[in-house]
């Protein structure tokens, strides 16, 4: 018989222990940099996480994205048909935020979260710098990492990084914007893929999440949930934010409560 497996066993397949682990992961820009000015950069930044997800060696990409600015777009650009083989990580979810970025990755071992962060750090640091003409670093030192060691971890810290884009908006402005609305219009983030439409279904790797939340409505119902007990999930959470100061923390949970009047409590939560 299989061994019996508990809450704290997220990688638990076909009657299979895995030895995979689940990480959470912050870069912020040097000294509070902005790192993405434009659609450009963000979308640069999502191509790189594809493209560098990979043993295979590759030439860099960022000329592409400097000589033909004109050619990129979000929704008719074949950027992202290309197969990649051997990926170094599976993507569960991300959201780009001006000055930095969150990550949740799947792997079986740090050397490959290692390998990756330097492929894709060190490509958008050299088109960055190249396109704006600055030298230096672009990123604050190592990236932070942690890893997530329940359900509860997991689909907690998923629903915070999705919100962190509302810090981007004074509370006063989503009166007018409904917050999912919000959200659902902010590209640079996995939210989109998770909610079932397709945003950057060949980066973000669903299906292992969707096991726990089965399928996007449900996980919407997931997310609504969350929004009305933020005050609770971030407390419990925080170290696991990675953010170096509570007041980031802080923030979301003073936009969460000025919306959480937007949502009522829903049902069929999901308990495992």
């Amino acid at each position: 018989m299989p061994p019996k497996v508990g809450k704290k066993n997220l990688c638990y397949k076909n009657n299979q222990v895995s030895n995979e682990k689940i990480y959470h992961l912050l870069q912020k820009g040097v000294n509070e940099l902005k790192i993405f000015l434009n659609d450009d950069d963000y979308l640069r930044f999502i191509y790189g996480l594809f493209v560098f997800n990979s043993r295979q060696k590759l030439a860099n990409t960022g000329y592409y994205f400097i000589k033909n600015p004109n050619k990129i777009s979000l929704f008719e650009n074949n950027l992202f048909e290309k197969k990649l083989k051997n990926p170094l990580v599976e993507i569960l979810a991300f959201v780009l935020m001006p000055t930095h970025f969150h990550l949740i990755l799947k792997t079986k071992t740090e050397k490959n979260i290692s390998l990756f962060m330097q492929k894709i750090c060190a490509g958008y640091a050299l088109y960055f710098n190249k396109k704006y003409h600055r030298d230096g670093v672009l990123f604050n030192g190592r990236y932070k990492s942690i890893v997530l060691k329940n359900k509860i971890q997991l689909l907690s810290l998923l629903h915070y990084i999705h919100a962190n884009p509302l810090k981007l908006n004074h509370p006063q402005d989503l009166s007018e914007v409904e917050p999912f609305e919000f959200l659902k219009n902010y590209r640079w983030s996995s939210y989109i893929d998770y909610c079932g439409w397709n945003n950057f279904p060949q980066v973000v790797k669903k299906e292992f999440l969707f096991n726990f939340l089965n399928g996007p409505e449900n996980y919407k119902k997931k997310f609504h949930f969350w929004f009305s007990n933020q005050r609770l999930n971030l407390n419990q959470i925080a170290h696991l934010t990675l953010e170096e100061n509570q007041n980031e923390s802080s923030k979301l949970i003073g936009v969460l409560i000025f919306v959480s009047f937007y949502f009522s409590l829903v049902s069929n939560f999901f308990v495992e």
